[in-house]
């Protein structure tokens, strides 16, 4: 016999103590009994607490607290080895984290539920090694490929567009990443072990760059299988452009000036899954493409990395919890009282009762009639309302005013008269006021139908009076509630581009220095050509360093946090060039 957890032992110390406590309190009360009622009187009103079943209560809760104790202390029995195993597969995880992945057509966006999916996955995962690699128009290996699960999740969470320096799609670049890893950080193949290694591609499908298949077809060969899940619709959907807080200033626009849709691509996908002898998954809400990723892979052959004796002993607590319970079972069964006697209750006990009786029934129809009467106030206070709105609708605005007063006295609870009435403000020219009923409305928890209505007139109000700010933060509110809704994006570009400049005097002002810079420049600078005799500068279109081979397959978690601390170092750089820049590093036609 051993235990798992031997100091919970000490805890045997606790019976002293309480049986000490006990007897005290014992014999205080039956000082206290004997003070106030007399030696006398005492044993009489006492006689039918018997003491020996007191005493026998007492010993059946010591006995269980001290069987629970040792039932914490995990007693363990039985010695054996037993070899434990580590099979699986490696698998690297290609994320697409390019600006398309941000479109909202699947909630709350595809790169968004990608990692969710994601997540799932790795939670599925026993015995596997995983690597994570990253990819736009440039690929990064964020984690080679390990067991630790948890280190995978903290890269996971840190993925986003600003994690690779350039944007678009080039599945290319990712499928080398992943394969490289392998070679630097996988199982060596021998006679006796051959490892199945598998490449799960997780994107919309917007591939911008040929020889994606070549490559796939080439890995299949050497045998990699490549999976691949599909996020989006095929309706597509608009790619937001946040700021810093994450309200929405616009959306992404091509080189024509309208609005990108960007649609998922399937097809190509599919192809990609069926050359690399994988299978392809189109995700959706509420599926279980996880699990049936889970699945396929569970079906390949796995290879075993490493093996392990291991001591097992059997369990031996829930001997002494079910002691402990049944000691408790017997305590509560035992009365510290004998039989009752029969007692004479007084020549009044009936008319009590029936006085009792009265009372009850009159309190019953006092509180009854109180939602009567409040349900009368609720009807009148409804009418007033209805009444109000026609003589809104009417333009009788100083009526109509009167009336949502007269109603909110009757259902000063009601966000629909709140709502009303801040409207009814604004039909008179007190736009403070309305915005003081509609900041009440939003306080008592309307519907999300009637919140969108108080965040939109908000926001006009505040736009009415050039509050810039809070008016965009309003309708982005209203937005959050319904992102479908035409009138608020359309508000919303308003006050943005009303908000760009200072005047029509500070856009000519702005448009003659631009004229002046211009005389001022040469215009040899801009048709300078490259000097031949000079060889061409050799430039990293990534921007990404070279790739260390790992001699350990287990992260630190100091080693976790520096990784991360450099990659949000870098995330911050890419971020300030991208907006000091613009899009003029821009490689290719698309940047999505």
């Amino acid at each position: 016999m051993r235990f798992a957890h031997p100091e919970w032992l000490m805890l045997l110390w606790i019976l002293p103590a309480f049986w000490a406590v006990s007897f005290f309190t014992m014999k205080r009360a039956r000082a206290k009994l004997d003070r106030g009622l007399g030696q006398r009187m005492a044993p009489l009103l006492s006689r039918q607490v018997s003491p020996g079943r007191r005493r026998l209560k007492f010993v059946l809760r010591s006995l269980a607290l001290a069987f629970a104790i040792v039932a914490l202390a995990r007693p363990q029995a039985g010695k054996g080895l037993s070899e434990i195993k580590v099979r699986g597969v490696e698998m690297m995880v290609v994320l697409d984290v390019s600006t398309s992945m941000l479109a909202e057509d699947v909630k709350p966006s595809r790169l968004q539920f990608a990692k969710a999916e994601l997540t799932r996955l790795l939670d599925m995962l026993a015995g596997d090694k995983v690597g994570l690699v990253g990819f736009a128009g440039s690929a990064l290996l964020l984690s080679p490929l390990t067991n630790d699960v948890s280190s995978l999740k903290m890269f996971l969470d840190s993925l986003s567009p600003y994690s690779v320096s350039t944007q678009g799609t080039y599945f290319t670049q990712a499928l080398s990443e992943a394969a490289d890893a392998f070679g630097r950080g996988g199982v060596e193949d021998d006679d006796q072990v051959r490892t199945t290694r598998v490449i799960l591609v997780l994107s919309d499908g917007e591939d911008q760059e040929k020889g994606a298949l070549e490559l796939a077809k080439k890995l299949a060969n050497e045998g990699v299988r490549i999976f691949t899940i599909a996020f989006g619709t095929e309706r597509g959907g608009l790619i937001p452009i946040r700021d810093e807080r994450g309200y929405l200033r616009s959306y992404k626009k091509d080189n024509a000036g309208k609005e990108v849709v960007s649609q998922v691509k399937g097809e190509f996908l599919k192809e990609l899954a069926k050359v690399g002898q994988g299978s392809f998954h189109f995700a959706t809400f509420g599926g279980n493409e996880a699990r049936a990723i889970k699945a396929d892979i569970d079906r390949l052959q796995k290879a075993e990395f490493s093996s392990s004796l291991s001591t097992q002993y059997e369990e031996r607590f829930q001997w002494f919890l079910a002691v402990a319970l049944l000691l408790l079972a017997l305590e509560l069964l035992i009365a510290e009282r004998s039989g009752p006697d029969r007692v004479w209750r007084g020549r009044f006990e009936s008319g009590l009762k029936s006085w009792v009786g009265w009372f009850v029934v009159l309190s019953t129809l006092i509180t009854v009639g109180a939602p009567t009467r409040a349900h009368g106030d609720e009807l009148r206070g409804v009418r007033r309302n209805n009444q109000a709105v026609e003589d809104f609708k009417a333009e009788r605005a100083s009526e109509s005013l009167d009336g949502f007063k007269q109603s909110l006295a009757d259902l000063p609870d009601s966000p629909e008269v709140h709502f009303n009435l801040g409207n009814g403000f604004i039909a008179n020219k007190d736009e403070d006021k309305a915005l003081t009923e509609f900041a009440v409305a939003l306080r008592q928890n309307p519907s999300n139908e009637l919140a969108f209505k108080i965040h939109f007139n908000r926001a006009t109000v505040l736009a009415a009076k050039k509050n810039i700010p809070e008016a965009l933060a309003s309708y982005q509110e209203a937005l959050n509630l319904k992102p479908d809704s035409i009138e608020a994006k359309k508000n919303i570009e308003l006050l943005v581009a009303s908000g760009e400049g200072d005047g029509e005097g500070d856009k000519e002002q702005k448009s003659d220095d631009k004229k002046e810079g211009d005389k001022g420049k040469d215009p040899k600078e801009d048709s300078k050509e490259p000097d031949p005799s000079k060889p061409p500068e050799k430039k990293n279109p990534a921007g990404k360093p070279t790739p260390r081979p790992f001699k350990s397959e287990q992260l630190t978690q100091q080693d976790v946090g520096r990784i991360l601390d450099e990659l949000k170092r870098q995330e911050d750089q890419i971020r300030e060039k991208m907006q000091r820049e613009g899009s003029k590093d821009a490689p290719r036609d698309k940047d999505w």
